[in-house]
């Protein structure tokens, strides 16, 4: 037995390996993840405000959370400022 902890059977079923992940491309498919998730993606248009502002805050050293990024998109886009 090796002398790592985490090396056994048990771990190893909550690790990803390469080639364990598959893209996800049919669109029938991607309906039914969503619908039985609740999680649907945002908008093309939200999701590039979204990562664009998570970057530019990263960068800048500030703590941010995506959805209270997503939160404040909506904000500015009802108020007309987006």
């Amino acid at each position: 037995m090796s002398d790592n902890p985490f090396d056994d059977e048990e771990y190893d079923r909550f690790v990803f390996h390469p080639g364990d992940l598959i893209e996800v491309t049919d669109p029938e498919e991607i309906a039914s993840v969503c619908k039985k998730t609740g999680l649907y993606p945002y908008p093309e248009v939200k999701q590039a405000w979204v990562s664009a502002e998570a970057k530019k805050r990263f960068r800048a050293g500030l703590l941010f959370s995506t959805d209270d990024l997503a939160d404040e998109y909506d904000r500015l886009k009802a108020s007309g400022r987006l």
